[in-house]
Formats: structure tokens, C-alpha cells, sequence
């Protein structure tokens, strides 16, 4: 076949124009050249490097797609052609073949940073970074106040990067592949926490401070004293509610003697809480807060008031009997 014609008309098609037939020998070794196509793509998937014998004074158009996706959040962007190592910054070149011509596609390999950052102060670095490039992510400031009492407080990054500096506020990694990167906050509440006893007499309402979303709280301290929940509480807000494991209760203080003892501070201690209450005229203290299922000893003076009183009036009469068995015995 002499005067056949092929043109490149897309990635992986050529376009053949046939000559007229000639069934002699090619007696003329000048009559064809080559086109080289290295690094051509093919499918969008492999890379392969053809070989066309084409003839002389025939014209090819070359024509490259300008971006193709690969799989894995990786994509290739078409630099430019080699044509006999000179360089064209070209999608599209048109050669009339008068000598053999190799042609090399270059490609730049990207690769996709995804940067999740629940603060929304970074999304914005994320996007497609050429291949070996060196990208610094810094946390601009480590306290993000979202307002209603909660904040978010920096905690760190979590990356799939193999090569990276972190260094304080600051990480610094080579894109050598896909890489996703998290931007570690802990959501934090300015919390409150209302308490109740088992019974559901309201307690108090107590100010935690900033607490960790999802600590879990097992006890809390009222005064000098610490009283377990009834069941472990997750912290989910500003404002929660919890049930101590503790009633109100009133406990009439004795002395040796069995005599109530007024008007004095004492000490209960129900296993290792201690509480300190004042009792009345009665000997009673007044309303307390006591952990339930607690074993409760009161420490106490040995004599109270009362006893006391007894014990002078006690005296007192003795005292009298004596003088007056005596008075009577001398007249």
C-alpha cells in the first residue's frame, strides 16, 4: 500500500487513510519514518510507548486529554510533549512527518489531601498536591469558642501521612500519596450539673467548669464531703442531671448515758465520708445529706449537757441527804 496516512485523533485511535495499492518491492529506504510516542496513554489507565512507521510527507496531530483520574485519589495532569527533546507546551501538535520524530507526554502525578477539621479553620488546604510537594498545616489558635458554653480545644492531629514533623500547633508532611489528615479537637461544655437524692429531693445545682463531651463522672463532692452517683454520668451539654446516691436524713445524738446531746458539732462518719452537723434542743442535727447503704458512726463527746446536769443534780442531792442525815443525828 503506498500514500496510506494515519492520524492520532484521540488517546488508544489512529486514523488511517489508505494510499493505492503497489505490489512491487520498496526499493527506497527514505520513503518511511518513524513516530516514537512514549508515555502515551492508553484507556487512561496504562502508559505504553508505540512505534509508527509512517511515510514521508505524511502529517500527524497529536492531542492529549489535560487531566486524567486515576483511581485512589490520584490524578495525572498533562505537562507537555517532549519532540526530540524539545519541549511544547501543547495539548495539541500537529508534525509533518520528514524525519523520524520521538515524542515524550510529560506527566505531573497529584495526589489528594483531604484535611477534616471540625473547626472549619483548615478545609480549606484541602485540594490536589503534585507529587514530593511539602505541604505546613497550622492551627491558628488552639481554643475555638462556638458561644452556648462550649468550645472546642485543639488536641492534636491524626494523619495517614509516613512522612511528617508534628511540632507543637504545627504538621508538616511530604505528599508521596493520598493522604487524609484530621484536625483533633475535644469538644468541651461549661457545664452544670443539678443533683438529686434517690427519693428525688432536689440537692443543689453544682458548677463543673469546662468538662470533656463524654467524660464520665462516678462521684461528686459537695462541700468536704463525696457522694457517688447512682449510675455513672456521660457529659452531653452544658446543663445535666444526676441522681446521688444519697437521701436526707436526721440523726438523734446520744451520750453514754443515753441522754440526747444538745447544742454541740459532731462528726458523722458513714464509711469514708464524714459530715459535720450542730444538734438542737433535742439532740437531733438537722436535715443531711448521707450516702445510703452507709454503715454511719457519730463521734461525739462521751457526756453531754444533759448528762452533765444529771449528774450536778445527782451530786446536789447527795450532797443535801448527807447534811441533813447529819443535821437530824447531832439534834
Amino acid at each position: 500500500m503506498v500514500n496510506a496516512r494515519d492520524t492520532v485523533v484521540s488517546p488508544g485511535y489512529v486514523h488511517i487513510t489508505t494510499g493505492y495499492e503497489y505490489l512491487g518491492p520498496l526499493v527506497n529506504s527514505d520513503y518511511l519514518a518513524f513516530l516514537i510516542l512514549n508515555d502515551y496513554l492508553v484507556g487512561n489507565k496504562s502508559f505504553v510507548s508505540v512505534s509508527l512507521p509512517l511515510p514521508i510527507g505524511s502529517r500527524a496531530l497529536l492531542t492529549s486529554l489535560t487531566e486524567v483520574y486515576l483511581d485512589n485519589n490520584t490524578l495525572l495532569r498533562f505537562a507537555g510533549l517532549l519532540v526530540n527533546n524539545e519541549y511544547v507546551n501543547s495539548t495539541e501538535l500537529s508534525l509533518t512527518i520528514n524525519q523520524t520524530y520521538v515524542v515524550n507526554y510529560v506527566w505531573v502525578r497529584y495526589y489528594r489531601l483531604q484535611v477534616i477539621d471540625e473547626a472549619n479553620l483548615l478545609t480549606n488546604l484541602s485540594g490536589w498536591y503534585n507529587e514530593d510537594s511539602i505541604v505546613s498545616i497550622t492551627v491558628p489558635r488552639p481554643v475555638i469558642y462556638l458561644g452556648n458554653d462550649t468550645r472546642l480545644v485543639f488536641a492534636g492531629f491524626i494523619t495517614n501521612a509516613t512522612h511528617y514533623v508534628v511540632t507543637n500547633d504545627t504538621l508538616i508532611l511530604l505528599v508521596d500519596r493520598p493522604i487524609t489528615v484530621i484536625i483533633n479537637w475535644s469538644r468541651e461544655y461549661n457545664a452544670s450539673l443539678s443533683l438529686y437524692t434517690v427519693n428525688g429531693v432536689y440537692v443543689t445545682t453544682k458548677h463543673l467548669g469546662w468538662i470533656m463531651s463524654s467524660e464520665e463522672l462516678t462521684n461528686v463532692s459537695i462541700g468536704s464531703a463525696t457522694y457517688t452517683l447512682r449510675t455513672p454520668l456521660l457529659i452531653t451539654g452544658v446543663s445535666n442531671t444526676a441522681v446521688l446516691n444519697a437521701k436526707y436524713g436526721s440523726l438523734t445524738v446520744r451520750d453514754a448515758l443515753g441522754l440526747p446531746i444538745p447544742f454541740v458539732q459532731v462528726v458523722i462518719k458513714c464509711d469514708d465520708q464524714e459530715i459535720t452537723g450542730v444538734t438542737n434542743a433535742y439532740g437531733a442535727t438537722q436535715e443531711l445529706l448521707i450516702p445510703t447503704n452507709a454503715s454511719c458512726v457519730v463521734k461525739a463527746p462521751p457526756i453531754g449537757y444533759y448528762s452533765i446536769a444529771l449528774i450536778l443534780t445527782f451530786i446536789l442531792l447527795v450532797v443535801i441527804i448527807y447534811y441533813a442525815l447529819h443535821h437530824s443525828k447531832a439534834t
